[in-house]
């Protein structure tokens, strides 16, 4: 595992934070995962995957809808 946490862009929370620092700091991280989607997205429409591009749209609509939801919070 070590690997992975070598690896990671995104660190452990402050557990101790208040709810609206909790969710600034979930939308922080959600917005990485979309730049990190959006990179994959790039690759696949480089290679001509057309199965992956899908697969990558799909979770960036998903994951779009979430960082809305967090960030309507505060």
């Amino acid at each position: 595992f070590s690997f992975f946490d070598a690896n990671k862009t995104i660190e452990h929370a402050d557990e101790n934070a208040k709810a609206i620092e909790m969710l600034k700091n979930l939308a922080y991280d959600y917005e990485k995962v979309e730049q990190t989607l959006q990179n994959a997205l790039n690759v696949a429409k480089k290679h001509d995957d057309e199965v992956t591009i899908d697969v990558i749209v799909e979770r960036l609509r998903t994951q779009s809808k979430y960082l809305w939801m967090i960030k309507s919070h505060y």
